[in-house]
């Protein structure tokens, strides 16, 4: 279901997130949680499949997309929506942003380095 939130909201959403305004800014990596750390601690319902991370089409979770770049405009252009037939309702298609899929594989490369 989809919920909507009026503008007071969004800004509050925003200055959380650290902005002002409701124009994103970019969010240097080596320091900053990614999308999926922000969507576990806000306990925004999930799903994976391998490095893709499913969200619901929340006004909330946009605000989300469009902080960490990952709209249709920004530097991660490739996420879509699509109808979960299982939840039901619309969500997003993030591809590559399953943090703890990249944790495992960091974690495996630093146990298993290539041998040459």
């Amino acid at each position: 279901m989809r919920t909507r939130r009026s503008p007071r909201n969004q800004d509050r959403l925003w200055r959380e997130l650290g902005q002002q305004g409701a124009q994103p800014q970019p969010v240097p990596y080596d320091w900053a949680p990614t999308l999926y750390d922000e969507v576990v601690k806000r306990g925004i319902p999930h799903a994976d499949h391998y490095s893709d991370l499913y969200l619901p089409a929340t006004e909330e979770v946009r605000i989300l997309l469009l902080h960490y770049g990952h709209d249709r405009r920004g530097k991660h252009a490739t996420t879509t929506t699509f109808v979960n037939q299982v939840e039901g309702g619309t969500w997003y298609d993030v591809p590559f942003a399953y943090a703890p899929f990249w944790r495992d594989v960091a974690r495996k490369a630093e146990l298993c380095p290539d041998k040459k």
